[in-house]
């Protein structure tokens, strides 16, 4: 309980500036009334709240050194690799009928997911940002189809040029997620065929497509949090 209380005080403390700035810069021409200051500082603070907690989500899954559990480093993919046991708890209602990969992209450069051939089997690489805004473009069955594809990933801003066979989803933010789903049967048999098409999916930075790039985890850096 203490640290569900410590973690919403840090929030509310990093969201004081958004909210004082966004009061700052209303109309100049005449004052606030106090009851429209507490407005400006509510919808600031409604804002900002999903980009912090995500943020704080983010940091807690990718600032690590190595793959790991369900941790692995910005541009890499946790794979779970069976069905989560009837009494694990980490996540409310996971999915029963597919497997899961995810990966944490730093778009402050443009990012390629390349995933293989599906065929008939039902797949979705949910695309979300910092906003947690679902993507009615992600990677799926439905959008797609089963064939392999390349999806270029871009920041806020960005104006470069798409190369050739690949399709474009820019981002709202700097930072985004794929939450992938694969369908498994629930065989040891189908797990090992599912495991192999995680196996296949790579993020690469755009500046090193089309090299034998390998990933490269960053620093993983001390937070406030971990010490």
């Amino acid at each position: 309980m203490f640290e569900v209380e410590a973690a919403l005080q840090r929030t509310q403390i990093a969201l004081l500036p958004a909210c004082v700035a966004a009061v700052m810069l209303a109309s100049p021409a005449k004052a606030l009334t106090s009851d429209e200051a507490k407005a400006i500082a509510m919808d600031a603070y409604i804002y900002g709240y999903s980009l912090i907690t995500t943020e704080v989500t983010r940091v807690q899954m990718s600032n690590v050194p190595k793959v790991e559990g369900l941790h692995a480093p910005l541009g890499e993919f946790i794979n779970v690799p069976k069905y989560p046991p009837a009494d694990y708890r980490g996540v409310s209602a996971p999915n029963a009928d597919t497997l899961y990969s995810i990966s944490w992209l730093d778009l402050a450069e443009p990012q390629v997911f390349s995933y293989p051939e599906m065929g008939d089997r039902y797949y979705i690489f949910e695309v979300v940002d910092l906003w947690m805004t679902d993507n009615a473009n992600s990677p799926s069955t439905r959008t797609v189809g089963g064939k392999a594809e390349n999806y270029l990933f871009t920041g806020p801003g960005w104006k470069g040029t798409v190369p050739e066979g690949m399709k474009h989803i820019p981002m709202n933010t700097r930072y985004m997620v794929m939450l992938g789903r694969i369908y498994a049967d629930g065989t040891e048999k189908d797990y090992k065929i599912v495991n192999a098409i995680q196996a296949k999916l790579k993020v690469t930075p755009l500046s090193a497509w089309g090299t034998d790039y390998t990933p490269k985890a960053p620093e993983a850096t001390r937070t406030r949090a971990s010490r």
